[in-house]
């Protein structure tokens, strides 16, 4: 079989090793190099990126399944193999976005899939940054001498070992999905000016009547919103019906119950609620902004309305995946904040 090959220097594998600061004989090293995860369409290998200059670190973790992680010396990296032909790299890289952001990480840049050819990784997996530099610019329309092209080896983003597991899991199973794919990168689309994390939660919901004091804020709350509606458009197929109860049908088919309770409980300010009826909230506040060219100071969304649209529609997705592949159960809720 011939696999399409990339290395993706946009994020962290687990893991990274560093002999200078924690001493690990090179029998681990060699095991952990040669150790492959195989899924149906694709697989994941890790590469070494061996620099000279020592990077900051805070810790050292080990995983069964997520290998070693945070180590000051050497970079690594993932190897990502393609092994359904009908695939790209833009499959790739789209799926990752919009898995991310299901797991509430928004990648601020664009992700970086760098084509490689059969033979290009060396036996020992262990690639130094020149090399690895020069091969990353090889594949570039055009170069520049002001730009250090080592940030691009240097600079992956991270989360932890059980995070790292979880992604992938979802990445191997939807890839290549065009339904998931959209649905997820209008989340991401939803989640880019404002993602509510930890404290912010708690913050949003006791200041729940809070309304954006800027027209600037006012339009990325607007624009936010219409994103969320078109998660729900995504899965649904379409343009929603105007009869609930074909919404409901559709949406049961699609594996999500529209009779469940969400939303937010915090400090008993909100009950949950069935989630038809914060769909229907939803799709009226989508309406009522795209029959009006202006927000009005009265007519602006809170931001309490914005985070628990979004909430919904991410666990709208969250039932569809599950439906879809079981495979991908518990991968939302390990590393994700719920509505308590």
């Amino acid at each position: 079989m011939i696999m399409q090959s990339f290395l993706l220097p946009s994020i962290v594998a687990f893991g990274r090793i560093s002999s200078e600061f924690f001493p690990i004989d090179s029998k681990g090293i060699d095991e952990y190099l040669a150790s492959v995860r195989k899924y149906e369409k694709i697989e994941i290998q890790p590469v070494l990126i061996q620099t000279d200059k020592p990077l900051e670190f805070s810790g050292w973790q080990f995983s069964p399944c997520g290998g070693y992680s945070k180590v000051a010396c050497s970079q690594g990296i993932y190897e990502v193999r393609l092994r359904d032909s009908k695939l790209g790299a833009s499959d790739l890289l789209d799926v990752l976005h919009g898995m991310l952001a299901f797991m509430h990480s928004v990648s601020p840049d664009e992700l970086i899939a760098i084509p490689i050819e059969e033979g290009s990784i060396p036996p020992s997996r262990i690639i130094g940054i020149d090399d690895a530099v020069r091969l990353y610019k090889s594949t570039l329309p055009y170069t520049s001498d002001v730009y250090d092209y080592n940030v691009v080896f240097l600079d992956s983003w991270s989360r932890h070992s059980e995070f790292d597991v979880n992604l992938w899991r979802l990445v191997a199973h939807v890839i290549g999905d065009e339904e998931v794919a959209y649905a997820s990168l209008f989340l991401r689309a939803a989640f880019e000016k404002y993602l509510f994390l930890g404290d912010d939660i708690e913050d949003v919901i006791l200041r729940h009547e809070e309304v954006p004091s800027r027209i600037l804020e006012a339009v990325d709350v607007e624009n936010a919103i219409h994103n969320a509606y078109k998660v729900v458009e995504a899965i649904y197929g379409g343009t929603l019906s105007s009869d609930w109860d074909h919404v409901v049908k559709r949406l049961a088919a699609k594996g999500i119950n529209t009779a469940e309770l969400v939303g937010y409980t915090n400090h008993d300010i909100f009950k949950r609620e069935p989630m038809l009826e914060k769909i229907k909230r939803l799709k009226q506040a989508r309406d009522d902004r795209a029959a009006h060219g202006r927000v009005h100071q009265n007519r602006r969304n809170t931001f309490y309305e914005l985070m628990d649209y979004q909430e919904l529609v991410r666990q709208l997705l969250g039932a569809h995946i599950q439906m879809k592949y079981p495979q991908t159960r518990n991968s939302e809720h390990n590393n994700s904040p719920q509505p308590a």
